[in-house]
């Protein structure tokens, strides 16, 4: 069951937004179930409600404004991603299962058995 702008509550339109960027961060998030779902749907109605304030402003066209010795930096309603905290990806990555390696072993090059090699990885 995948988490929809309802679960979210607010603007709808918004909300969409904030869902489908939040995919890019957290790819199995159409996937997830019980708590892991609800987990996702609480760090989503933070950015929801973070993305709803700020667009309040409508700054969309002014990134920063300086005069004189104040400054004042505007969020662009256009970049949803903003909205999300390096805390809030972190945790919607977080909660999509590792691929596991079918055993494969491990991957990559790696040197020719030799003398050089032998004093570095004796195993």
């Amino acid at each position: 069951m995948t988490i929809a702008p309802d679960d979210l509550g607010g603007d709808a339109d918004l909300g969409s937004r904030v869902i489908v960027y939040a995919r890019s961060i957290a790819p199995c998030l159409h996937d997830l179930v019980d708590n892991d779902k609800g987990d996702a749907i609480a760090i989503l109605k933070g950015a929801l409600s973070t993305a709803a304030a700020i667009t309040k402003v409508r700054a969309s066209a002014v990134k920063s404004r300086t005069a004189g010795d104040w400054s004042l930096s505007y969020f662009s309603d256009t970049e949803i991603g903003s909205v999300f905290t390096t805390d809030d990806r972190l945790a919607l990555r977080g909660l999509c299962p590792v691929a596991a390696t079918d055993g494969a072993g491990p991957v990559g090059s790696f040197p020719e058995p030799s003398r050089a090699t032998w004093n570095l990885w004796p195993s």
